[in-house]
Parts: C-alpha cells; sequence; structure tokens
C-alpha cells in the first residue's frame, strides 16, 4: 500500500507540475505575440510618418524620393489612400482613431476584426496620389515622385517595387 501512495503522490504531482508549466507557456505566448503585434504597429505608424513627410516634400520641392517597406503587412493605394494593413491581436477600437490631421494629410487607424488598418490621405485639393503599376506591396521599396501640377493640385506618382 505504501509503495502505491507514492506512486499515486507521484503522479498528481507531476500533472499538476504539467498544468502549471503547460498554463505559463500559454500565457507567456500570449503576451510575446502582443508585444510583436505592439512593435509591428508602431514600426507601422513610424513608416506611414516618413511616407507622408517624404510625398510632403516631394510635392513642394518636386524630385523623387524612395522608403524602403520591410513591415509584415500589405501596403496598397486605392483611390488615392494610402493603407498598411495586417492581422494583429492588439486591442483597438473599432471607429478610426486620428493621429495626424493637417491642411495636407490625414492619418488614421483602427482594428476591423482581427486586422490592423494604418490610413495616409490626403487632400484632394492639394496632392493627386496615383501609380500606373503594381498597386499593392508586401515587402519593397516605395518610389514618390512629383508627376505634374493641374490648378494647384500636384500630382504624386507612387511606384511599389
Amino acid at each position: 500500500m505504501k509503495g502505491q501512495t507514492e506512486i499515486v503522490s507521484f503522479i498528481l504531482l507531476f500533472l499538476i507540475s504539467s498544468i502549471l508549466v503547460f498554463s505559463a507557456a500559454v500565457w507567456a505566448n500570449n503576451i510575446f505575440q502582443s508585444n510583436v503585434d505592439a512593435n509591428k504597429i508602431s514600426a507601422a505608424e513610424s513608416f506611414i510618418n516618413a511616407l507622408d513627410s517624404r510625398i510632403q516634400s516631394v510635392a513642394r520641392f518636386g524630385g523623387s524620393n524612395s522608403l524602403d517597406f520591410s513591415i509584415a503587412g500589405t501596403l496598397k493605394l486605392e483611390e488615392g489612400i494610402i493603407e498598411f494593413s495586417s492581422p494583429s491581436s492588439i486591442e483597438l477600437p473599432a471607429e478610426w482613431i486620428y493621429l495626424n490631421k493637417s491642411a495636407f494629410s490625414t492619418i488614421r487607424e483602427k482594428r476591423e476584426g482581427r486586422n490592423f488598418r494604418l490610413q495616409l490621405f490626403y487632400n484632394p485639393e492639394e496632392i493627386d496620389l496615383f501609380t500606373e503599376g503594381t498597386r499593392i506591396v508586401s515587402v519593397g521599396t516605395v518610389t514618390i515622385e512629383k508627376n505634374e501640377t493641374i490648378n494647384g493640385i500636384v500630382r504624386i506618382e507612387l511606384k511599389f517595387e
């Protein structure tokens, strides 16, 4: 009987410790994933701010500029709106949060389902964005070129390479 008690005690202690280790691993994984997603969102916000700054610089002074895009997610231009989107576990409101709103540009973000969305768009009376090539990119370079000015509206071409 004494031998059976020791075996039962060992099995119970083993099961309890296994459950605790498993619970800690699941908890740590969630925290790790939240940190990864928070860093991705922060990098996307920094990228969009840098892109906005370069687009405005090209619109004012002409020429061209480029910016590398290497964040896990997609970047696209559709109907004059540049949008970054990526799956994320970070809790954000379902309504738009405006990060920057000026006379020229607006940057906003929200969570839609399981996706994080970050948008940059311009006052259509000031800057018109367009592309003639690829409209979506996962990793690559965004090239910004001043095309022309028509009736005070600066046309900016974006190239996703």
